[in-house]
C-alpha cells in the first residue's frame, strides 16, 4: 500500500474504494498513501463509518490517551475532505452495531406532537383564518366542496363569491401527490427554487452550472445555463433577487459569526432589517442589520432548543415566525419576538457537543429518534417530526400563502420521500415516495399546486395532484356520512362518502387504465 501503484489499485482509477470500503482492518499501525496524504491508524479502524465517529472509535472517549484522540480528530478531518470531493464513498456495514443503537432509515416517533404553545398562539388562529377553517365573517360556512359551491352560487349568507381562505380550504383538498420526472442531469442535483412570480424555476447541481427553466403556463424548458466560479466540491445554496432578475449562489466561504460552521442565512421578510443565522452549533441567531459590527458581529437574540447542528432556516415572511431543520430529525417552529435564556443556550451547545455520529455517512441514533423531553431552555413554539436528516443539508419550507394559506410545512427526506406536516396539528399530512436517493431541496409553486423535489439520483420531480390517486374519501355533500374533527375548539365536519364494493372495484380498475395509457 506503500507504492503508487497500489494505492491506484485499492482505490480504482476514479478515486473511489472498491475493496477497502466493504471490510475492516484490525490494524495496530497501517499507513495508507492517498493523494499525498499519510493515515496513521491506530488500535482499530472501520472505513465503512462506525456507530461512533468525529475522530472517535468504540471505546469510551474518555479512556483514550490524547494523542490517540488528536490523531483520530486528524484522521476525521481528511476523511471527511475525501468524502466531500467525492474521492471516497463510505458504504454501510452488514455486522451489527454493537456500541450505539442506530434506528431504522425510516424513523419512527413515539412521541405525539405537542401543540399546546401553539394553540395559544396568534399563528394558530391567523393560519386558520387564512386556509378557511374560520371565517371572519362570523357566518356558519359548509365545509364540503359541493356545499360551497352551491353556496355561491345562489349567493346565500352574504357573500357572491368564495373568499381567500375559502379557496385555500378547497386547494387543500388537491395536494400534489403524483410525480413526474422533468429534467435528469449528470450529477447529484443539490438546489431548486422557483422564483417570487413563479415563472422561472432554478437549479444547481455538483457539475457547477446554474440552470434557469421557463415555468409559465404549465411548461419547463430550460432557457440559460450559468458556469459557477469559484466553486469549491459543490453550489451549495442559490437565491433569487427580489425582482428575480438576478441570482445569487454560495460554496463554501468563512463566516464567524458562529462557533462551527454556518449552514443557511435568511431575511425575516422582503423589506425587514433582520435577518438570521444557523449552522452546526445548533444555535439560530438573530442579527439587526442596523447595528451590527463586522469586527465584532453581536447577535440581538439566540434560538436554542435543537440537539444538533441546524441545515436550513425558512423565515414565514410575516416579520415574526421562522422554522429551522436539523440533524436532530426534526423542525421547530420559532416566534422571533421569544429569545432563549442564556441556560437553554449552554444546554444546547452540550447537546451538540455530546453528539458522536456523523450525519453524512451514519444512521440515525435512536436518541435522536425518540428524544424522551425537549432540552430544558426550549423556546420553540413546535416541533415537527417524521423525516430523515442525513447525508446532506436538507431543507424544508412554509407552503405557498396564495394556494393553501401557509397551512402546510413540507421538506425532503434522505430516504427519497417529500414529507407535508400540518402546521396546526404537527401530524404528516402526506408522505410521498419517488425518488431513489435523498431528496435535497423541495420548492412550491407559489401560484400552483405544483412541488418540484430536487434530489441526488440526479433527477428533478414534478408533482401535482392526480384525482385517481385520491382516497376513497371525498367530500361530497349527498348519500355520505358526516365526521367531526375537533382543533382546537374549532369543529371542521367533513362528509365522507359510502361506496359500495362494486364501485371501488370500477374505480380500481379506471385507476390502473389511467396509469397503462400514461405509460404507453
Amino acid at each position: 500500500f506503500h507504492s503508487k501503484q497500489s494505492t491506484t489499485q485499492c482505490f480504482g482509477k476514479g478515486g473511489t474504494c472498491t475493496s477497502i470500503l466493504r471490510h475492516e482492518y484490525p490494524v495496530n499501525e497501517l499507513i495508507y498513501i492517498l493523494k499525498g496524504f499519510t493515515f496513521v491508524l491506530s488500535h482499530h479502524f472501520s472505513f465503512m463509518g462506525s456507530s461512533t465517529s468525529r475522530g472517535m472509535d468504540s471505546s469510551d472517549p474518555r479512556s483514550r490517551s490524547e494523542d490517540s484522540y488528536d490523531e483520530g480528530a486528524d484522521l476525521a478531518t481528511i476523511l471527511q475532505i475525501l468524502i466531500r470531493s467525492g474521492q471516497v464513498h463510505i458504504v454501510a456495514s452488514d455486522r451489527e452495531e454493537s456500541d450505539d443503537e442506530i434506528a431504522d432509515s425510516t424513523p419512527k416517533f413515539e412521541l405525539m406532537p405537542n401543540t399546546e404553545k401553539l394553540d395559544k398562539s396568534q399563528l394558530s388562529f391567523s393560519t386558520k383564518q387564512a386556509c378557511g377553517l374560520i371565517h371572519s365573517t362570523g357566518h356558519q360556512r359548509p365545509n364540503s366542496v359541493t356545499a360551497m359551491v352551491k353556496a355561491r352560487e345562489r349567493g346565500i349568507q352574504g357573500i357572491n363569491g368564495f373568499t381567500r381562505g375559502d379557496r385555500c380550504k378547497i386547494a387543500n383538498c388537491y395536494l400534489p401527490n403524483r410525480k413526474s420526472v422533468i429534467a435528469t442531469y449528470p450529477n447529484k442535483a443539490f438546489c431548486g427554487t422557483y422564483s417570487k412570480d413563479g415563472n422561472v424555476f432554478l437549479s444547481a447541481c455538483q457539475d457547477r452550472n446554474l440552470r434557469l427553466h421557463h415555468t409559465s403556463n404549465g411548461k419547463f424548458e430550460l432557457f440559460k445555463t450559468i458556469q459557477a466560479r469559484d466553486v469549491g466540491w459543490s453550489i451549495l445554496d442559490t437565491a433569487f433577487s427580489p425582482d428575480c432578475n438576478y441570482v445569487a449562489y454560495s460554496s463554501w466561504s468563512e463566516c464567524k459569526a458562529h462557533n462551527d460552521d454556518v449552514n443557511s442565512v435568511a431575511f425575516a421578510d422582503d423589506t425587514s432589517q433582520i435577518l438570521f443565522s444557523a449552522g452546526d452549533d445548533g444555535l439560530c441567531k438573530v442579527w439587526d442589520r442596523r447595528t451590527l459590527n463586522e469586527f465584532n458581529p453581536r447577535p440581538v437574540g439566540v434560538h436554542a432548543g435543537h440537539m444538533d447542528g441546524v441545515t436550513y432556516i425558512d423565515p414565514r415572511g410575516d416579520g415574526r415566525h421562522l422554522i429551522t431543520n436539523c440533524k436532530d430529525q426534526s423542525i421547530k417552529l420559532w416566534d422571533m419576538r421569544v429569545f432563549s435564556s442564556s441556560i437553554g443556550e449552554e444546554n444546547t451547545r452540550k447537546a451538540v457537543a455530546d453528539q458522536t455520529w456523523d450525519y453524512r455517512w451514519q444512521r440515525v441514533p435512536k436518541k435522536l429518534s425518540n428524544p424522551k423531553k425537549p432540552l430544558v431552555g426550549d423556546t420553540s413554539v413546535m416541533t415537527y417530526r417524521g423525516h430523515t436528516v442525513i447525508q446532506t443539508l436538507i431543507r424544508c419550507h412554509f407552503s405557498p400563502a396564495f394556494t393553501t394559506g401557509q397551512r402546510y410545512i413540507y421538506t425532503g427526506c434522505a430516504t427519497g420521500r417529500l414529507v407535508v406536516y400540518d402546521v396546526l396539528t404537527g401530524e404528516i399530512v402526506s408522505m410521498l415516495h419517488g425518488h431513489e436517493e435523498c431528496v435535497r431541496d423541495v420548492s412550491w409553486h407559489p401560484f400552483r399546486q405544483e412541488i418540484i423535489s430536487t434530489s441526488w439520483d440526479c433527477t428533478l420531480g414534478l408533482w401535482k395532484h392526480d384525482m385517481d390517486d385520491d382516497d376513497d374519501e371525498l367530500d361530497v355533500e349527498d348519500g355520505c356520512d358526516m365526521r367531526s374533527v375537533e382543533m382546537d375548539g374549532w369543529l371542521e365536519e367533513r362528509k365522507v362518502l359510502r361506496r359500495s364494493e362494486r364501485l371501488a372495484q370500477l374505480r380500481k380498475k379506471r385507476r390502473a387504465h389511467n396509469r397503462q395509457q400514461r405509460n404507453c
